[in-house]
């Protein structure tokens, strides 16, 4: 019984910590702007994937890549000429826009709602077997023209604007590690969460409801144990009943008073 409890008390502990930090951390990640990545490289491709994991939170013409590891002696690990898949994921379709690739980046952009995910695919170097890196905000070889200044009413909006109402800066994860695994896959761990919960609290009752029994069992006497010691009891309380004439009386048979003799008939 106590390994029981234990193991409850523990398995209460462990659901409470994962169901904080799934209801918490999470879901204040999401509350902004969370992109979720994953950067994968074979012998034939290499290829970007971005996630929006965002509650409500959109991006628009966001500038994301991917580049060879620049710390080897050769870091063209691309093939330009190769063809280039972009993949746009049902049922909520993002864009991806300008992508521009040589022979140790790739970069582009992309447009995403709330939910939306697309995926970006190059050819790679069979003979380069170098790493990949993400990296947002890259360096562009020609900068697009700056829009005209704003004037009049327009200049005074701006400058009368509230900071606060900017894009907040997005939140990049790795699909790979718990917490990007966790944001990209919300509904469907609170989903298994909720599944496993019940599980294990059938397992529980079903636990208890056996042990009871057992006890019971256990603790019941036999019928026929039961009928001895009732007949027992009944023999044991029987008192015995004086019978009456054939010279027996009340001081048995065979009584003598005074000088030894026997009553007379």
């Amino acid at each position: 019984m106590f390994r029981l409890q234990f193991a409850s008390a523990l398995t209460a502990v462990f659901t409470a910590i994962v169901g904080f930090y799934v209801t918490t951390v999470v879901e204040e990640i999401r509350s902004g702007v969370a992109l979720v990545y994953d950067v994968e490289r074979t012998d034939e491709t290499s290829r970007l994937s971005i996630y929006n994991a965002s509650r409500s939170a959109s991006v628009t013409e966001l500038p994301i890549g991917m580049s060879c590891v620049n710390d080897v002696e050769n870091a063209d690990c691309f093939r330009p000429d190769a063809p280039r898949l972009p993949e746009y994921h049902v049922p909520i379709k993002g864009e991806i826009l300008r992508p521009l690739v040589d022979a140790s980046t790739v970069d582009f952009e992309v447009s995403l709602l709330p939910g939306a995910r697309v995926s970006y695919s190059v050819g790679s170097d069979p003979g380069n077997k170098t790493g990949l890196l993400f990296k947002t905000f890259p360096q562009r070889p020609a900068d697009p023209p700056a829009p005209p200044p704003k004037t009049g009413l327009y200049a005074i909006a701006d400058a009368l604007a509230d900071p606060s109402e900017a894009p907040p800066t997005p939140v990049f994860l790795d699909a790979r590690t718990i917490t990007g695994f966790l944001v990209q896959h919300y509904f469907s761990v609170i989903a298994w969460a909720m599944v496993v919960s019940c599980l294990l609290l059938a397992i529980f009752a079903l636990i208890v409801a056996g042990r009871a029994t057992l006890s019971l069992i256990w603790s019941k006497e036999p019928d026929n144990e039961r009928q001895l010691v009732c007949l027992d009891l009944v023999y044991r309380a029987a008192p015995a009943e004086p019978r009456a004439g054939g010279g027996e009386g009340l001081g048995g048979p065979g009584r003598q008073t005074g000088d030894g003799g026997g009553l007379p008939d």
